[in-house]
């Protein structure tokens, strides 16, 4: 892959702190009963069935830490703002743009929408810098 090598601890790191990120979000003590309310699903439901989609969302969150490390590899990103660009347009044609469909078809609120695409953006971001410094 054209001179790629992959630094699996930044890419485990970035992970980490994105999976971290997303359940600080989502908690209560942020935007929790935000995104509960929105989203018409109650919070604290099913605990016990909950380890397997949380495995599941980390396996994916690998694969996305991966995959922008290659992409920003493809940049020529050496540095926070080239990572934070790579991010960005990763963002915004990826998940912004991509998954507008999930928002649109059923309908649900662009309050949802943008919950969602805020924590998207910040964790794209915070995986970049990581991926970027650790290189």
């Amino acid at each position: 892959m054209d001179g790629f090598m992959v630094n699996w601890v930044a890419v485990i790191v970035a992970s980490l702190v994105s999976f971290v990120f997303g359940w600080l979000w989502y908690s209560p003590m942020l935007f929790g009963g935000t995104w509960s309310k929105l989203s018409g699903m109650k919070m604290g439901g099913d605990k016990e069935g909950m380890w397997m989609p949380m495995v599941w969302m980390f396996v994916a969150t690998l694969a996305l830490a991966y995959v922008l490390s290659y992409v920003l590899h493809l940049m020529g990103a050496m540095d926070m703002m080239s990572a934070f660009k790579g991010g960005f347009w990763v963002w915004l044609g990826f998940f912004a743009a991509g998954g507008a469909h999930n928002y649109l078809f059923p309908p649900k609120s662009f309050s949802l929408y943008a919950l969602d695409m805020v924590h998207q953006l910040i964790a794209i971001l915070l995986m970049a810098w990581i991926l970027v410094a650790w290189k």
